[in-house]
């Protein structure tokens, strides 16, 4: 039914980010190194709820409040990953922390860097050592840890792009509890960047493992896929849904691109 259809903004193609399922808020494509918010207006943080409101959740308080306030309104709310969380014992993700730091560095020298002296520069270590904190130093609009500060007993590092936060604090050997009360093992991968960490101390107050409390599955960038399933199921077009989720940008023919 939509063959020949595209979504254009502009007189061009829209870049059609989608993702698995939101916390309450889609983000813009800046939770990347390249990203350029005002490349793609229809790109936009905001509610996947009935009202679409504009957000700003780059704060802590702001985004902790949100996740706290779970909205029955919102679309993905009956979904296992709207919620989910996690404990990682400070062995476990220190291991998993030092495992990751190699290849994001590979993969993205200037989106990892190490402190040396009283400023942050790009080169390769082999390890951070155990971790001793763990901070959010930004987020997007759409809440997403978009850069990431990780002090180990070695070096300190701080980690820019929601892609390489979620790479380094993977869970692997850990078990994430979703919103349904469900449990799946960890990946490599944190489900979402749109998440509190918070250290765990034991009965003689040394730390021993951090907690993760987080909201979505995925980037949390354009459409929500199970979002929009709800809204579908609702009864709302595929034109409503489109424009939602990419606002502004409108069904075009290909042949008139």
């Amino acid at each position: 039914e939509t063959a020949g259809a595209v979504l254009s903004y502009g007189g061009l193609p829209i870049t059609a980010y989608y993702f698995s399922t939101s916390c309450g808020a889609t983000g813009t494509e800046e939770i990347w190194w390249e990203g350029n918010a005002s490349l793609t207006p229809y790109l936009q943080a905001k509610t996947v709820n009935a009202e679409g409101e504009a957000v700003d959740l780059s704060s802590e308080e702001a985004f902790e409040e949100f996740l706290e306030e779970e909205d029955e309104g919102c679309f993905d709310a009956d979904v296992s990953w709207y919620r989910w969380e996690a404990q990682a014992d400070l062995d476990t993700l220190t291991e998993n922390v030092n495992a990751a730091l190699k290849n994001r560095y590979a993969a993205n020298p200037e989106a990892v860097l190490t402190k040396e002296g009283d400023a942050f520069v790009s080169r390769e270590i082999e390890s951070v050592g155990r971790i001793q904190g763990i901070e959010v130093l930004e987020r997007d609009a759409g809440g997403a840890a978009v850069r990431l500060q990780i002090r180990g007993s070695e070096h300190t590092v701080q980690v820019m792009t929601e892609y390489n936060v979620r790479a380094l604090l993977n869970l692997q050997g850990c078990t994430v509890q979703r919103g349904d009360g469900t449990t799946v093992a960890g990946s490599s991968l944190l489900p979402s960047a749109c998440v509190l960490i918070t250290p765990v101390f034991d009965e003689d107050g040394e730390l021993a493992a951090w907690h993760f409390e987080g909201g979505g599955y995925g980037h949390g960038v354009g459409l929500s896929q199970n979002g929009a399933d709800c809204m579908a199921e609702q009864g709302m077009s595929c034109e409503e849904i489109l424009q939602f989720y990419y606002p502004g940008a409108e069904l075009t023919a290909l042949t008139d691109l």
